[in-house]
């Protein structure tokens, strides 16, 4: 082991990035980290390369069911999804009002 190097209770080195195989390649088991007043995740080397990200790329991350997706960000993507956000803001009484079982119906 290393200089420095510290052993968590149970003997298994502490920082280490082990992996096993899962159904879709290779699964890496890390921790989260405080850095400064935020907390991150460390992305093994092996991951960033195959997917070609480097540092300071901008990524979107999204919470789906239960899981975070981190996807290259993408400026056409984010555009519309700004749009679609102000209309939904903008025309929600219309879109309600068109929505199935509304209590007012739709228009006459």
């Amino acid at each position: 082991m290393g200089r420095g190097a510290t052993k968590h209770r149970d003997g298994r080195r502490k920082g280490r990035v082990s992996r096993t195989r899962g159904r879709t390649g290779a699964v890496h088991h890390t921790k989260i980290y405080k850095q400064g007043n935020s907390l991150g995740v460390r992305i093994p080397k092996q991951l960033i390369e195959e997917l070609g990200f480097r540092p300071g790329d901008p990524v979107h991350l999204r919470l789906v069911e239960g899981r975070i997706e981190i996807t290259r960000a993408d400026d056409t993507y984010t555009r519309a999804l700004e749009i679609g956000r102000a209309f939904g803001t903008r025309y929600y009484h219309a879109l309600a009002r068109l929505a199935p079982g509304h209590p007012l119906g739709p228009w006459p």
